[in-house]
């Protein structure tokens, strides 16, 4: 069990090979990257060319 001064996401990936569960309080505000697109899903979408994105949109808890 984890509390908000922890990143429960971080430890949790870090974790995801391990048989344990991770349970954490998040703050109501945050915001996660979802994953960025694909190299090919960029160059459909932006046929100009240009550097692809780290991330995605964002998830807001709510």
């Amino acid at each position: 069990m984890l509390d908000a001064g922890y990143d429960a996401p971080r430890i949790s990936h870090l974790l995801s090979d391990l048989p344990v569960e991770v349970l954490g309080r998040t703050r109501s505000n945050r915001v996660m990257p979802r994953p960025a697109p694909s190299r090919s899903e960029f160059a459909a979408a932006n046929p100009a060319g240009g550097r692809p994105p780290k991330h995605g949109g964002e998830a807001r808890l709510r």
